[in-house]
């Protein structure tokens, strides 16, 4: 809980010292991409957070990863504030919660499109466009594949599920077949 809190704080200053929304995008990749390189890498874990280590010598290891990563100033300089400040085990937690201060700003919403099959970029364009027009916000679409839906699509969008997947179908289809077989035993 603790953690959560100043996690929030820090992701409530970085969009407080991004005045132009065009520029929100840009930070929220490189603390996405930073935390992915976090949490997918347990050497980059016990470099950043080695109290062993000096911290001229764990910045140098984070502004290689910056540079490389071609971080704006603002994420760069968040960033290593949390490393100084020996919170930068909270980065997934601040790319997390910036995200979605991001999407308030940018009135979006994230949605979860799920298919049996990889969708392409001119496929996903009218399914995004689709959950748009249904929330009536911006949509910014995250694609999974799922072999057990057989076929269709299920949409998670602002806490509602939308499943329109063959596997679905042929759930209600056998529900109603067995109740239709109950009502005429009786």
């Amino acid at each position: 809980m603790k953690h959560a809190l100043i996690a929030d704080r820090y992701a409530k200053a970085l969009s407080a010292a991004i005045a132009d929304n065009d520029l929100l995008d840009s930070n929220l990749e490189t603390l996405e991409a930073l935390s992915e390189l976090f949490k997918g890498s347990e050497q980059l874990h016990s470099v950043l957070n080695d109290p062993s280590l000096r911290i001229e010598e764990r910045l140098s290891v984070l502004e290689a990863l910056l540079k490389r990563l071609d971080a704006p100033a603002t994420a760069h300089n968040a960033a290593a504030l949390m490393l100084r400040r020996g919170r930068i085990s909270i980065l997934p937690m601040v790319a997390e919660l910036f995200r979605r201060r991001v999407d308030e700003r940018c009135n979006r919403v994230a949605a979860t499109v799920t298919t049996a099959l990889p969708l392409t970029d001119e496929e996903a364009e009218p399914l995004r466009f689709g959950l748009q027009e249904y929330i009536g916000r911006d949509v910014r679409m995250h694609r999974r594949v799922d072999e057990a839906i057989v076929g269709g699509v299920v949409a998670e969008i602002a806490g509602v599920i939308i499943d329109g997947s063959v596997r679905a179908r042929i759930e209600r289809i056998s529900r109603r077949l067995i109740e239709d077989e109950d009502v005429s035993m009786n």
